[in-house]
């Protein structure tokens, strides 16, 4: 189940960074009613109050940790990328069944901008693959 919740938790990363961005290019003189930092703060609370619905009631602590990168990444895209003051807006008030309503508001780059820092800090949900191989019994390799 954790597998699953960490996947809706990056898609909804994504959905809500889309919902955070803007098609318009707003240099710092957008007049915004709410922050890049309260947009991505209530995407991450969007992803606590679904983990926090998971029949497994260890989910909720196992997605933190993501849920903690997501608000700071979008965070950090929000601002580099100028977010318009309407997606931030539309995201610092969706709720998780709205969240997609804002996608429209990021352009391509933006959207693919949050995905692809996402992917690289959180990668394939946190969960750690399978232990190299032992090394061999003959420690040249089969050389001499």
């Amino acid at each position: 189940m954790i597998k699953h919740v960490a996947s809706l938790a990056l898609a909804l990363a994504v959905v809500a960074a889309a919902g955070c961005g803007g098609s318009q290019k707003s240099g710092g003189g957008s007049s915004s009613k709410q922050s890049c930092a309260t947009a991505a703060a209530n995407a991450g609370a969007q992803v606590r109050a679904i983990a926090a619905g998971s029949p497994d009631p260890g989910d909720a602590a196992k997605l933190e940790p993501n849920a903690v990168i997501m608000e700071r990444v979008m965070a950090e895209r929000c601002e580099a990328d100028a977010w318009s003051a309407a997606a931030i807006d539309c995201i610092a008030t969706a709720t998780a069944e709205t969240m997609q309503s804002c996608e429209q508001s990021l352009t391509q780059e933006q959207r693919d901008a949050v995905g692809q820092q996402m992917e690289r800090e959180i990668g394939g949900g946190g969960e750690t693959e399978s232990a190299p191989p032992p090394p061999p019994d003959d420690p040249c390799g089969g050389g001499e």
